[in-house]
């Protein structure tokens, strides 16, 4: 694992925690949508932990970027500067509750609404539905791999959420980072 501190000219600090991620390619593509998405918005295990119990957050997110080789997975939260390394280990905490404990059905079901109505929102436009076509078959991907995308991770269980989240929420190559208010 490695950490880095940064200092900027700011007020706040933020915490990210950032691990090895997944290939456009990836058999695991559905499974870490739904490990992100448990860890987002105001239902998510990061606010209610950290925000909403703790008090020590201004806001916390996840998101997963996709590479065609490799992508990133990424959890974060912006704080106080004093509270800076209590929010950095309860989302390490979180992480770790997560891999130990496992998904619960009323998570896993949230989690495949939520991803199910943001992709409809997403895909409204004629545009988008081109470019996410358009895409695909740039990438040699079928032309409607998005839905096929979708159909794989609405019929996913909590076994098969939780050995995806084994995989990656463990990896060795984790790289935490503080940026902190202060100079160099």
């Amino acid at each position: 694992k490695q950490c880095i501190t940064e200092h900027r000219d700011k007020q706040q600090s933020v915490v990210v925690i950032a691990l090895p991620g997944i290939g456009l390619y990836s058999e695991d593509r559905a499974a870490l949508n739904i490990v992100e998405e448990v860890f987002v918005g105001m239902d998510g295990r990061l606010f209610s932990r950290i925000r909403e119990e703790l008090g020590l957050a201004y806001y916390t997110g996840a998101t997963e970027f996709t590479g065609i080789a490799g992508g990133m997975l990424v959890f974060y939260a912006g704080t106080r500067p004093d509270a800076a390394d209590k929010v950095m280990d309860e989302i390490l905490g979180e992480l770790e509750k997560f891999v130990e404990g496992g998904i619960s059905e009323d998570e896993l079901e949230r989690a495949k609404r939520v991803f199910a109505g943001k992709y409809s929102i997403a895909r409204q436009s004629h545009g988008a539905r081109a470019q996410g076509a358009a895409l695909n078959l740039l990438y040699g991907l079928p032309i409607d791999n998005d839905e096929r995308l979708l159909k794989e991770m609405t019929g996913l269980n909590c076994r098969e959420v939780d050995a995806v989240a084994k995989k990656f929420l463990r990896s060795s190559s984790m790289v935490q980072v503080r940026v902190l208010p202060g100079s160099q």
